[in-house]
């Protein structure tokens, strides 16, 4: 007979209302999963998770503000 156990992981949902991330809170999200890597590959990946996702943070931001001020036609050309 074999005995053992398994420990699943935290998960942490973060959202914002009707905006998208600031690049502090961007940071704050990555700084607690970059100091867990080890290897460069691994590192490489996450990286380029948070650079984008921080620009769709930004196109989201831009995208909304121009609704806001009526040019939504230009919104559209930012994509969804």
């Amino acid at each position: 007979m074999m005995n053992g156990s398994v420990e699943l992981g935290a998960v942490k949902v973060f959202t914002t209302d009707s905006r998208g991330f600031t690049a502090e809170e961007m940071a704050d999200r990555a700084s607690d999963r970059l100091l867990r890597i080890n290897n460069r590959s691994e590192l490489k990946r996450v990286l380029a998770q948070y650079f984008k996702e921080a620009q769709d943070s930004e196109r989201m931001n831009l995208r909304r503000k121009l609704d806001e001020n009526g040019h939504s036609d230009a919104a559209k050309l930012l994509g969804d």
